[in-house]
């Protein structure tokens, strides 16, 4: 879980670098014009990063409840598994003192 933990906050932490910036064509275009396209592209990142973002929180989240899941069915395999051995451990003992109970022929 912890190793699924950190493998999506470095995913998350990389994003920023994963942006595809897109093509930017400034020739002939006023230095507030160029700023206006940046500050678009930066609003397009944020979002994209948002998307994303969520998208991997939602992977995540899926992951964590197979994860979960899976223990679980360990655990109650484990259960089943130590109960049908208390309970042949339980009947052996039982037939062992049911031996041991018997009057023995040979110790006259």
């Amino acid at each position: 879980v912890e190793k699924r933990l950190f493998a999506h906050r470095a995913e998350v932490a990389d994003l920023p670098n994963q942006f595809p910036i897109p093509e930017v064509n400034v020739t002939g275009l006023s230095p507030q014009q160029i700023k206006e396209k940046e500050e678009r592209i930066k609003q397009q990142k944020a979002i994209w990063v948002q998307q994303k973002t969520a998208e991997l929180k939602a992977n995540l989240e899926q992951d964590l409840k197979i994860i979960a899941h899976r223990y679980e069915t360990q655990i109650k395999q484990c259960e089943e598994d130590v109960t049908e051995a208390e309970k042949r451990y339980h009947e052996g003992y039982d037939r062992w003192q049911e031996k041991d109970d018997e009057p023995r022929s040979d110790m006259a």
